[in-house]
């Protein structure tokens, strides 16, 4: 059974990774593409321009090459040599050269994806946090009005964003769900037989097939929710500008309490197909259901 779950796995990360390359590679998102790129550079060139500051972000591009060196090396290293040097000699012949090649290439490129992603929404916290810092010098009404097009901005720019790889992410989530069940199910169920698969073996099969994957998500997950939470702070703060301000403008009251009805129904920012939050709340439901499906599979197999 386990050698059709690998051909299975297999299957379904080839067929996932040509509509990525399909969807990434297409005209349109192309075009979507290199509008949110752009629009985010002049937004920071225009916030930097505008209050004379600087945006430092040399700390995120590092995230981005350490997130994909830890986990190429992973996926190239560390699951290699276990596939390789399993004593289990079932998980040694299911992982055929070629399907564990094609493999390894699918998860490559889902962390290249989700990487980019990430890379894209810690940017874009950059730029939150630097309008946070505006807000609490005193700004006039010309740097008011230009921070709130600049804050509706980033909600196009994410919303573009998030079209352009909605299904890319669903299928890459969807493929990550399916394989960590299946390395989970077939760890604890060959513990559970007299192949001398002790508890040992089994941390260090989950370690390496399950760990990668779900440490990729984490990190999805997290950029996105930071982004969303810097977002939340400074509708907070620029809502509390009324009562702080000492102004007397009309426009500047006016602008404040205009802004505050328009955040006054908080939504997420990070979806997927306009229906997926991403956030933890996604992740606590994938392992929900996860252990679930764990736990039917057990009883049957006892």
């Amino acid at each position: 059974m386990f050698y059709y779950f690998v051909i299975i796995e297999t299957i379904v990360a080839v067929t996932f990774n040509i509509i990525t390359t399909i969807k990434i590679t297409w005209s349109s998102s192309q075009r979507s593409l290199a509008q949110c790129w752009e629009q985010l550079i002049a937004k920071v060139q225009d916030i930097t321009h505008l209050y004379n500051c600087s945006i430092e972000s040399k700390q995120m591009f590092q995230v981005f090459w350490f997130w994909l060196f830890i986990l190429s090396f992973s996926y190239c290293v560390f699951l290699t040599y276990m596939a390789l040097s399993s004593s289990v000699l079932l998980i040694v012949q299911t992982n055929h050269f070629i399907l564990y090649g094609l493999r390894i290439y699918a998860y490559l490129s889902h962390t290249a994806v989700c990487a980019s992603f990430g890379l894209f929404a810690m940017l874009l916290r950059l730029l939150v946090v630097q309008m946070q810092r505006m807000l609490r010098r005193t700004v006039n009404e010309n740097q008011l009005r230009t921070l709130i097009q600049l804050y509706r901005h980033i909600l196009q720019i994410i919303e573009c964003f998030c079209a352009v790889y909605g299904w890319i992410l669903l299928l890459i989530f969807f493929e990550h769900f399916l394989i960590l069940t299946d390395r989970s199910y077939f760890a604890i169920r060959l513990y559970r037989l007299p192949l001398g698969f002790t508890i040992q073996k089994v941390c260090a099969m989950l370690l390496t097939w399950v760990f990668p994957l779900a440490l990729n998500d984490v990190l999805l997950i997290g950029a996105c929710t930071a982004t969303e939470k810097a977002l939340h702070e400074f509708e907070k703060q620029l809502c509390l500008l009324g009562k702080t301000t000492n102004k007397d403008s009309s426009d500047f009251m006016l602008m404040v309490t205009c802004f505050s009805l328009y955040v006054a129904e908080q939504k997420p920012k990070f979806r997927i197909l306009k229906s997926l939050n991403l956030n933890f709340n996604l992740l606590y439901a994938t392992c929900g259901t996860i252990a679930t499906y764990l736990t039917v599979f057990l009883q049957f197999d006892s």
